[in-house]
C-alpha cells in the first residue's frame, strides 16, 4: 500500500494519510489480502519520485518481488504526472 499527502493536499482537501491508509486497509481485509508493507510519504509534494523516500522503497521491494501488487487510495498518489506514473508502473513490473 502507498499513501502520500503534502500538508497543502491535506489542508485544502481533506483526505489524510489515516483515511486513505484505512480505507486500503479495509479493501485489503475484505478481498482477503495480506499487506506486505504500508509505504508513506507524509508531507511531501508528488511533482517528482525522485525526493519521495517510501516510493523509492517501495520499487526496490518491487524488484526484489517481495508483493504482487500495489494499492493507493487514488492514483495521484503515486504521481501527479503521467510519465512519473508510468515509469513507476514499468518499474513495478521488474
Amino acid at each position: 500500500m502507498y499513501a502520500r499527502v503534502s500538508t497543502v493536499e491535506q489542508a485544502e482537501e481533506g483526505y489524510s494519510i489515516d483515511e486513505q491508509i484505512n480505507v486500503l486497509r479495509e479493501w485489503c481485509e475484505r478481498e482477503g489480502y495480506t499487506i506486505y508493507n504500508e509505504y508513506i510519504d507524509r508531507g511531501i509534494r508528488g511533482k517528482n519520485i525522485k525526493g519521495r523516500p517510501a516510493i523509492q522503497q517501495l520499487l526496490y521491494d518491487a524488484n526484489q518481488k517481495c508483493f504482487d501488487i500495489v494499492l493507493v487510495w487514488k492514483m495521484n498518489r503515486l504521481s501527479r504526472k503521467s510519465v512519473d506514473l508510468l515509469t513507476i508502473v514499468d518499474n513495478c513490473k521488474g
